[in-house]
């Protein structure tokens, strides 16, 4: 394989070609000099995720091993405790989700979360996945949600296991990123239209309060007759009971009280939408003058949750916008907090590496391409920096038609001279 130093001595000799040419050999040694300089970009860019594979590998490893044995011993006094306290009606008290049961008797009070086993429980099976991965390829890091909050391009988290002999249903809904449902377990494809499953987002997303026809009449049919809409919407939730019932033909999963439809306050729910707002809520102290292990975790978690846009299939739906915009801002600013956190630790890899999510959804966001280029020169990868600023340029010129701002040319000018960059 070509080197790095061979890339170089190959750029500089088709410099000293186009400068000795006229004309068309000329401008063909100053094209080949283009092409050489991006190879060189490439080889750097493989060499270093190359590096960085072979060491986060061996530390995952070695880290596993500590958190199986913690996970262990932490689940081992959990049974202990079980066994002299008890739990009364068997919910976990170490549950992240833990609080439903407390709320099933609160009609139509709904703001609740499903019981799932308790966090030893979880943490353990997400260890015993890692060190023993299913055939699947990138299907071990799908739920790091207490890890280091590293997922897979693309990869999707699976249903939380919600307990089979539960009495009532358990629901489980991911409105971020792609949209699935599952019922105890089972996912729900069958969707009896497309008007059903925009009534069903609506009333998960509005779930803690009860949706009066009318608003679901307005949504659906905004510019057809009353009494049609009317007819149209009890066609809809028939057909959405109907599908829901498939799973448990005895519970009633779609109630009708005072004219507002709601989900029967027994349906145990699981929302990733509720659990994304709540971490996000437990990390905000990662904002302030301390940054504890907690907050920093919480933040991590919430960021794994978010897994894309509010209900992405639906790009132009106008009542989704509101809430996805307000998700999205959330979403980066915990990755704010995140960034700054592993800068001041200086953890350059990481910081690097939520950055670039950052731009993932915001392109043009010109402090995550200042920070990257600072971590790149930090790692020895001076060309990589250099690249972070062309892109940042032709992004801002493309998207917004406007020049990157002085502190980004400063920032600029200080790599290329070798000049000291900001400290975290």
């Amino acid at each position: 394989m070509v080197g790095s130093q061979q890339y170089q001595q190959l750029q500089e000799q088709l410099d000293r070609m186009a400068a000795d040419s006229d004309g068309f050999m000329s401008e063909i040694a100053a094209a080949a000099r283009e092409i050489a300089s991006a190879c060189d970009v490439s080889h750097a860019n493989a060499e270093w995720y190359r590096q960085n594979v072979v060491r986060e590998t061996a530390q995952e490893q070695t880290l596993l091993q500590t958190l199986g044995a913690l996970c262990k011993l932490a689940e081992d006094y959990a049974v202990s405790w079980d066994a002299n306290k008890g739990r009364g009606n068997g919910a976990s008290s170490g549950s992240l989700l833990a609080g439903s049961d407390q709320h099933a008797a609160a009609p139509p009070d709904l703001a609740r979360l499903a019981p799932v086993p308790s966090l030893w429980q979880r943490i353990q099976d997400v260890w015993t996945r890692a060190i023993q991965p299913p055939p699947v390829p990138a299907s071990e890091v799908e739920e790091l949600v207490k890890g280091n909050g590293a997922r897979a391009p693309g990869v999707q988290p699976p249903p939380p296991h919600l307990p089979d002999e539960a009495q009532s249903p358990a629901l489980a809904v991911y409105c971020l990123g792609k949209f699935r449902v599952y019922l105890d377990n089972h996912p729900l494809n069958n969707w009896p239209g497309r008007k059903s499953k925009q009534v069903f987002k609506y009333l998960i997303l509005h779930h803690s309060t009860p949706t009066p026809k009318e608003v679901l009449m307005d949504l659906c049919w905004p510019d057809t007759d009353p009494d049609a809409a009317r007819n149209n919407l009890n066609v809809t939730i028939y057909g959405l009971r109907q599908m829901l019932r498939a799973g448990n033909s005895s519970f009633s999963y779609i109630l009708f009280q005072d004219d507002c439809y709601f989900f029967n306050p027994a349906l145990r729910m699981w929302i990733d939408v509720d659990l994304f707002m709540e971490y996000s809520e437990k990390a905000r102290p990662l904002a302030g003058n301390g940054v504890s292990d907690v907050s920093v975790q919480d933040c991590l978690a919430a960021e794994t949750l978010y897994q894309g846009e509010l209900f992405e299939e639906d790009r132009y739906e106008n009542w989704i916008m509101p809430q996805r915009h307000f998700l999205q801002i959330l979403y980066l600013g915990l990755l704010q907090r995140l960034s700054d956190h592993y800068f001041s630790q200086n953890n350059f890899a990481m910081t690097a590496a939520i950055c670039n999510k950052v731009l993932a959804v915001d392109t043009c966001h010109e402090a995550a391409h200042q920070r990257l280029m600072i971590c790149y020169t930090r790692q020895g990868q001076r060309q990589l920096a250099l690249r972070q600023y062309h892109l940042c340029v032709e992004t801002l010129r493309r998207e917004l038609d406007i020049p990157p701002s002085a502190a980004t040319e400063k920032l600029y000018a200080d790599i290329l001279e070798d000049a000291a960059l900001p400290t975290p």
